[in-house]
């Protein structure tokens, strides 16, 4: 599936807190893993192991950020939650989905590996990028906790500077 297209980090995604801006980044690493794993070695040991691993670290990623959003006393708190309860509530589904076709006889392992790794792509984009950079000016406050992540570090993939 890895058709040079992966996902790449990028300064103005920074939110300013560097623990945030980890996850991020190994969040969209994982992502990458997943599309790359997609190909003509397909293995769903091995995808089922990525979206394993994803489904830890974005429950750990949300329990970080509600934390600082509640030090920042972000007003958005509740709504946000929400939306993390929302976001963990598609991984589920779309580890379900991935299921229910790793345990059967698929016909084309490589097309449903694809939609996945699009979904994944999709959820990455809007529900934690998208809703998260509602925060950063409440990082940038001069009280905000752990403010000036270094983005141009790399969490294990590919970063890019802007």
């Amino acid at each position: 599936m890895n058709n040079g297209d992966a996902l790449v980090w990028r300064n103005e995604l920074c939110l300013g807190d560097p623990r945030i801006d980890d996850d991020h980044k190994r969040i969209l690493v994982i992502v990458n893993a997943f599309e790359s794993a997609v190909g003509d070695d397909f293995d769903f040991d091995d995808l089922r192991i990525v979206l394993r691993e994803l489904r830890t670290v974005v429950e750990g990623h949300f329990e970080r950020e509600e934390a600082v959003m509640q030090a920042v006393n972000y007003p958005f708190t509740d709504a946000h939650k929400a939306a993390h309860a929302e976001s963990l509530d598609r991984l589920e589904r779309i580890r379900e989905r991935f299921a229910e076709h790793s345990n059967g006889d698929v016909r084309d392992p490589q097309a449903i590996g694809a939609e996945i790794a699009d979904l994944l792509r999709t959820w990455l984009a809007d529900d934690i990028l998208g809703e998260d950079l509602r925060l950063k000016p409440y990082l940038a406050q001069p009280d905000a906790a752990e403010t000036g992540a270094d983005c141009t570090e790399s969490a294990g993939g590919r970063t890019k500077d802007r």
